[in-house]
Parts: structure tokens; sequence; C-alpha cells
């Protein structure tokens, strides 16, 4: 077949869950237009294939072949800890009266985190 010289308008994206036989577009729009896409509602730790059509003014060309079987997985981020610039510098605070630390922590799977007075 030929493409009639026509220049890539965008991309559609597939996948099959390992063991069955058919493929499900992974996308709502007609195609995608980016060189990279998020699939969401994946069952974690099932096994999944992907491929990839081509699309352009002509049409849709035939799949490319299969990726390698890649298992879902919750995607992991390290911890990170933000904390106040006021923070930052030396504080005095005098006997008896209360001082309040605001620190954000954040990380995938959500840290636990615990705080301990030496």
């Amino acid at each position: 077949t030929s493409d009639g010289r026509s220049k890539i308008i965008g991309y559609v994206l597939e996948m099959q869950p390992v063991g069955t036989e058919e493929w499900t577009k992974v996308h709502t729009t007609s195609t995608i237009k980016s060189l990279s896409y998020t699939v969401d509602e994946l069952t974690e730790n099932k096994e999944y294939v992907f491929r990839v059509s081509a699309v352009n003014a002509v049409g849709v060309s035939d799949p490319s072949a299969s990726t390698a079987p890649t298992a879902a997985r919750e995607r992991q981020e390290p911890p990170e800890v933000e904390v106040d610039a006021t923070m930052k510098r030396t504080l005095t605070v005098r006997a008896g009266n209360p001082i309040r630390f605001y620190v954000g922590i954040k990380g995938r799977p959500p840290p636990t985190c615990t705080w301990e007075k030496e």
C-alpha cells in the first residue's frame, strides 16, 4: 500500500492482556498526537502487550509488532520532604511555649512518617 507521502497525524495505541486474543484501543480520542501516553485502569501485576499504528490522511497503518509482556506496577517515587522556609533558619523558643512544624512529605506509595523527640 502507499502512504500517499502524507504526514503522520497521530497514532492508535492498543493493548492486549497476556493470554487473551482481543486487542483494545487504550485512548478515547480517535488518535494520540504525542509520542508518549499513560495508560490508566490497568490491573496491578497483570501482564499486557502493546502495539501502535500510525495514522495519516490515507488511513491507518498495519500495527507494529507487539511489545514484550509488561506487568502493571504502582509507579514508585522516592519520598520528598518540603520544609517551610521559616524552618530553615534558627528558631528560639522559650521553655514551655509551643512550636509547630509544617512539613510536606510526598512519595509514591505515600510514605509512612514517624516523629521522635530526643
